[in-house]
């Protein structure tokens, strides 16, 4: 009954006017559809479209182009859903232009192309079941009709490979009603129904925030996280949370999380001794979620997505972002995900208004030692981190996002056949800080030996050489939090490489690049060399001051606290 009676008043809170009905899959003359030499297998029924693998391993595509759907004249904002299954992950070329992307084609009175706008959000999932995506943008001045565009070029489609379409529809709303702010007046009008439904108990638990610039806010104080994935009961802790949660706490870690049971009295027991904040899976319904987590005032952040767009499409994610701010406001969400800079758009583009904060997986030591990675890995984690930030200036909805990359401290898992050395550990740490992180986890706290081949692993706590290691670096995190909490300013260092490459071992940035930060009247300033040589470099500061520093094979400078 609940479940009805949101939708309900969701649903009356979101009409909107809609112009000409819109095209039904499996209408020929709803839609064109253009297969690639015709290799693919479609089949159709009214109101659905399946699409099959090729007989044979080849290139295959799908484009499917609406007939035109004209617009009321006071549309001003749009919204595309429908729902889809696949059994792979596909996505389009995302090009303006191209023949197989999914876009929106806009024509004027005059029935002239106007130009399109990429469906970012339009990506299918690996799924058994039938999923919603959707998404929406603003109606260009001058347009009086539209037609959509859908369709994928990645992967090929192949054999048992299948991917069906149903349900299309397409909104427009004047411009007071955007669906973004319809769903948050309902919400907000309706925070006397989500209280009765749901009511909360008498507990102090934090508000938690992000300030504009992305740093967490606990109750108006900032908060710089330095964490570490699937803490549990393991022989380095005697099988005793309470000890693995002292350990860490004197290790210099602040923040945790669990594959197990995040509920355990005793993890929660624990991490709150202790003053750890917490992220922990979330997916409503959960009656420990409304019951138990939402009261609580370790948990910082609820988790919506592990590898995200290999499992979520973006719509999936961000109505799990909906479902669980409507009963619990106060806390942050967040993902975690591959960037993968070489897709375009990455694996997060599409994904950055569905949580407040990302956890790029950045695992770059990879094959065995001197493998490739092994000197382009701090190089490969600045790549990352930019293309963080490039996604958030393209795909942004205006509001505060932060970053909190997942930074490797573990081998195993088939393609990492060893550690990271301890100069790659802090190397990687200080160029994802460089780079805008805004706080810092590790994978893993512990591993296991599992009989599948590849699937073995080993942690942080599988050696007393490796503990120390990232114990040294959580200690001098926490030692350096105060100053990377304040806000960056404006004027930053300009950078003259004076002897050394220019580049980064990857050939796409700068080989040393840098981050001054101010505190308590004095300037810090933080740098990297994301080359496999040595660097000298010389530093122009805002003031005026020079400085020229010397740079090992993917060193790094950390300056001294005074």
């Amino acid at each position: 009954m609940r479940t009805a009676l949101m939708c309900f008043l969701l649903a009356s809170s979101l009409a909107g006017s809609v112009g000409a009905a819109p095209p039904a899959f499996g209408m020929p003359d709803d839609w064109k559809v253009f297969n690639f030499h015709e290799r693919l297998q479609l089949t159709s029924s009214p109101g659905q479209l399946v699409v099959r693998g090729a007989t044979n391993t080849c290139d295959t595509a799908l484009s499917l182009l609406s007939r035109r759907i004209a617009l009321p004249a006071d549309a001003a904002e749009f919204v595309v859903s429908l729902e889809t299954r696949g059994t792979r992950l596909c996505k389009d070329v995302y090009r303006k232009g191209g023949s197989w992307n999914n876009a929106i084609l806009w024509y004027g009175k005059d029935d002239k192309l106007l130009g399109e706008e990429p469906l970012d959000h339009i990506l299918i999932p690996a799924g058994r079941t039938f999923c919603r995506l959707r998404d929406w943008g603003r109606i260009p001045a001058g347009a009086a009709a539209c037609s959509v565009r859908l369709g994928f070029d990645n992967p090929n489609l192949v054999g048992e490979a299948e991917v069906a379409y149903r349900n299309f529809s397409f909104q427009t709303f004047p411009a007071v009603q955007s669906q973004a702010a319809a769903f948050e007046k309902a919400w907000a009008d309706q925070s006397w129904l989500r209280d009765l439904l749901y009511p909360r108990e008498e507990a102090e638990v934090p508000k938690i925030t992000l300030r504009d610039d992305g740093v967490t806010l606990v109750d108006g104080e900032p908060f710089f996280p330095i964490g570490i994935y699937s803490v549990c009961r393991r022989e380095f802790n005697g099988n005793n949370l309470d000890t693995a949660f002292r350990d860490l706490k004197t290790a210099g870690f602040n923040f945790a999380h669990t594959y197990g049971d995040a509920y355990d009295p005793e993890f929660l027991a624990a991490a709150q001794k202790y003053g750890f904040k917490l992220w922990v899976a979330a997916k409503l319904p959960d009656a420990k979620l409304l019951n138990i987590g939402r009261h609580h005032p370790s948990i910082l952040a609820w988790y919506l997505g592990d590898d995200t767009s290999a499992w979520f499409s973006p719509q999936e994610i961000a109505d799990r972002q909906a479902a669980v701010k409507a009963v619990d406001p106060n806390r942050l969400t967040c993902q975690a995900d591959p960037v993968h800079p070489e897709r375009t758009p990455s694996c997060y583009g599409a994904y950055v208004r569905a949580t407040d904060v990302f956890m790029p997986e950045i695992y770059p030591v990879r094959g065995e030692a001197g493998d490739p990675s092994d000197t382009n890995c701090v190089a490969k984690t600045v790549w990352d981190m930019e293309q963080v930030r490039a996604d958030v200036r393209v795909f942004n909805d205006g509001k505060p996002r932060a970053c909190w990359p997942i930074l490797q401290w573990f081998c195993g898992w088939n393609s990492w056949a060893h550690f990271p050395s301890r100069e790659q550990l802090f190397a990687t740490t200080w160029a994802a800080i460089v780079h805008g992180a805004h706080g810092m986890t590790w994978y893993t706290y512990g591993g296991f030996d599992m009989k599948k081949p590849g699937r073995n692993n080993q942690g942080i706590t599988s050696s007393p050489e490796r503990w120390q290691t990232i114990s040294d670096l959580a200690t001098l995190l926490k030692r350096h939090s105060p100053i990377l909490l304040t806000r960056t300013p404006l004027a930053q260092p300009q950078v003259e490489i004076l002897s050394g490459p220019a580049k980064d071992a990857l050939g796409r940035h700068p080989s040393v690049t840098c981050l001054m930060k101010t505190w308590r009247g004095k300037s810090y300033l933080y740098a990297v060399n994301a080359a496999a040589e040595p660097v000298t470099a010389r530093f122009t500061l805002p003031d005026g001051t020079v400085r020229t520093e010397k740079f090992t094979p993917l060193g790094y400078l950390v300056p001294e606290i005074k």
